[in-house]
């Protein structure tokens, strides 16, 4: 798993006090660090939770971390007359995961048929609000 072993040494911890805060064994922790093993979805969402990183960033999609402000995803602290942007929760965005490869491939063609309206209204909504003629 990339960046674990990172992220462990500049939060101080050994590999035995990471394994008691995740709640998985020290040999778990190293054989991760060394891409020996991965961890289930469940323990994947508590490393990234831990860490305030997204799964992507411990999975090696992405060089960007990605963690909440807030810790826990809500898109809180946004400026006045700002439109607020709501990011899926960690522990959501895992169960979301597991939910989707349990459907048909039919199924997770429309959530992604849905996803891609709710997408382009709410970016139409926001041009419209954006719009100076409407002043």
């Amino acid at each position: 798993m990339y960046h674990l072993r990172e992220l462990r040494i500049q939060k101080g911890l050994t590999q035995a006090e990471l394994s008691k805060a995740l709640q998985v064994s020290a040999s778990s922790i190293g054989m991760y660090e060394q891409g020996r093993r991965e961890p289930d979805n469940e323990t994947l969402g508590r490393i990234a939770n831990f860490f305030n990183v997204t799964t992507d960033y411990l999975l090696g999609r992405t060089d960007e971390p990605g963690g909440f402000q807030n810790g826990d995803g809500c898109g809180e602290g946004k400026a006045a007359g700002e439109t607020a942007v709501t990011t899926v929760k960690p522990k959501a965005y895992v169960e979301l995961h597991r939910l989707i490869d349990e459907l048909p491939h039919s199924d997770v063609e429309e959530l992604l048929n849905t996803a891609i309206f709710k997408k382009k209204k709410a970016e139409q909504v926001h041009e419209h609000v954006d719009d100076p003629d409407d002043f």
